[in-house]
């Protein structure tokens, strides 16, 4: 989770995603927009191989009007505006995301109104190939670092402590034992 009161405004939402996500909706903050998200999950798929899960976002009337300031009439006569969208396919046990993808529309709104005036930008954006290619790279190497961690060293050591305590255990001779001769008293 991101620490509170850091950065410009209070926010304590989590910048990334946990290892072991759940299929929930996640509030999240990054650096692509001014406030929070919420990222919902859609459905699980397969990419290269590497199993992901699919969460959309979506970000609406995000005022973004203190980045607009040096324009006129900012924010005195207009306010900047940013409605967005998009998806992130994430490994689910390292958390770490894989693609990106969104799309959305900034627009100026009157400032005693709150009338939409006009939109000024329509943007979309993805990771390219090789980003891709390198967060699933990653993914793959926390993947299996946490597996190992997590899943099979426990079991190898579990494993081991039973072949040492069957290795130690008393052995039984496969050979009868003799019992001490029974005198007989002369009655």
């Amino acid at each position: 989770r991101n620490l509170t009161s850091y950065g410009d405004q209070p926010r304590t939402v989590q910048f990334l995603f946990p290892p072991h996500i759940e299929r929930m909706p996640y509030d999240y903050c990054d650096p692509q927009y001014i406030g929070q998200r919420t990222a919902t999950y859609d459905r699980a798929e397969t990419r290269d191989g590497l199993p992901t899960v699919v969460f959309q976002f979506r970000g609406e009337g995000m005022d973004e009007t203190p980045g607009y300031s040096a324009l006129a009439g900012v924010p005195e006569r207009y306010h900047a505006y940013t409605d967005g969208s998009g998806w992130l396919w994430i490994e689910p046990v390292s958390g770490i995301i894989v693609d990106y993808e969104e799309q959305g529309t900034s627009y100026f709104v009157e400032a005693a109104s709150g009338e939409r005036l006009a939109d000024f930008h329509l943007w979309s954006d993805r990771y390219t190939a090789e980003t891709s290619a390198v967060q699933m790279q990653l993914a793959r190497a926390a993947r299996l670092r946490i597996l190992v961690l997590e899943d099979w060293f426990p079991g190898g050591l579990l494993g081991l402590g039973i072949i040492a305590l069957l290795a130690v255990r008393p052995r039984r001779s496969a050979r009868p034992r003799r019992s001490a001769p029974v005198s007989e008293k002369p009655s």
